[in-house]
């Protein structure tokens, strides 16, 4: 099994409404493969991610956002709280289709 987390370019990546809703912030691509085929369901079973983020001077941890961007362009709250400890954003996957 492998997990690929890298850093994309949104302006190259996300159509213009995605491209609004980012300002600018990091955008991840998050894939899961096995034996070379793309995980996309995981049944009954949860994932849980953590992606690094430090919050910006004067930021608010409650204010920290992350949005599965969709191939349609839609764009879905993945409701994430942020980890002042350990500069994360963490959430959990109950919906495997937001896999790519």
């Amino acid at each position: 099994m492998a997990i690929v987390v890298e850093i994309v370019e949104s302006s190259k990546t996300l159509n213009v409404i995605q491209q609004t809703r980012v300002a600018g912030r990091p955008v991840f691509d998050v894939s899961i493969s096995s034996g070379g085929k793309y995980i996309s369901s995981f049944g009954n079973g949860l994932l849980t991610v953590s992606l690094p983020y430090t919050l910006k001077p004067l930021g608010r941890p409650e204010r920290v956002k992350v949005y599965y961007l969709a191939s349609d362009g839609s764009i879905q709250d993945m409701n994430a709280s942020y980890r002042t400890r350990q500069t994360s954003q963490t959430f959990l996957w109950a919906n495997g289709s937001a896999i790519r």
